[in-house]
């Protein structure tokens, strides 16, 4: 695209812009690498939770056989608040595991390469604007 670099009729205005660039560029990079910390995050847990899922899932299974097998008591109390706490456990797991989905990751993937793009832009019109403060320091 083609910028209108000749509204700027001081260095003072370039000046005042290129610092305005430089705060967009900061931004886009610290979202640049917030994202790319969130796709990390998004690929290790949508692999880690359903294996943590299923470990709960056979705890819960051995502890309720036991449960079955054993004598009004103290121990099956014990067991069965076991049972009742895994079960909560594996609620919050199975609702983290929904908020870590392919498509959340696609969506991540995808505001890293708009981010790309903003960079690059800055890039041109930064220079563009440099261009231009050299014209008008002439």
């Amino acid at each position: 695209m083609e910028y209108s670099k000749n509204a700027l009729i001081s260095v003072s205005d370039c000046d005042t812009f290129l610092a305005e660039l430089a705060r967009i560029k900061s931004n886009l990079e610290f979202r640049m690498t917030s994202s790319e910390r969130q796709v990390v995050n998004i690929a290790a847990q949508s692999t880690e939770l359903p294996e943590r899922l299923a470990e709960i899932d056979a705890q819960i299974s051995h502890l309720t056989e036991a449960a079955a097998v054993i004598q009004e008591g103290p121990n099956k109390s014990a067991l069965l608040v076991s049972v009742s706490r895994l079960q909560t456990k594996k609620l919050l797991i199975a609702d983290k595991a929904d908020n870590y989905t392919s498509s959340d990751l696609l969506l991540k993937q995808y505001d890293i390469n708009r981010i790309n793009q903003d960079l690059a832009e800055v890039a041109v019109l930064t220079a563009a604007i440099e261009s231009r403060k050299a014209e008008l320091a002439a």
